[in-house]
């Protein structure tokens, strides 16, 4: 986790990391838009917008997702998108306590709204007790920068 300094410096927290259960090598060779995915993370950045999102980021991955919603955020070059078993997936993490000691016995979600809120001063988030089903991801347009 790094943290801010000052409003000049760039902001990034790293909320957790992510092995998707179902990238193993030979599904990962078997498939091609998920090709050399790997462990990811769930990261909040800085000066990103009015629109409360985080980003899996993986080698060569880079999945924009709403906070607020069950929804991508469509960020440029940054729009790979989730199976639905791996969105499934992470509904669930989403939902399970944060293993960072600063945030313990809050879950993924909320440590991910608080580090929002830290990055971005002009928040748009609203707090909610339970994540958004991101089971359905792929269910949903995405939202538009």
């Amino acid at each position: 986790m790094y943290y801010k300094l000052d409003h000049e410096e760039p902001v990034e927290y790293t909320i957790c990391k992510i092995n998707f259960s179902d990238l193993t090598e030979e599904s990962i060779t078997q498939k091609a838009s998920l090709s050399k995915i790997g462990p990811c993370e769930i990261k909040v950045y800085g000066n990103e917008g009015k629109f409360p999102h985080f980003h899996i980021v993986g080698k060569n991955f880079n999945c924009p997702v709403c906070i607020n919603d069950a929804r991508y955020f469509n960020h440029g070059n940054e729009n790979d998108k989730l199976t639905n078993e791996q969105a499934q997936e992470l509904y669930e993490i989403m939902k399970s306590k944060s293993e960072l000691n600063s945030f313990e016995g809050k879950s993924v979600w909320k440590v991910t709204q608080m580090a929002w809120i830290l990055a971005n001063d002009d928040s748009n988030i609203i707090l909610r007790k339970r994540p958004p089903k991101y089971s359905d991801l792929n269910k949903h347009d995405s939202i538009h920068n």
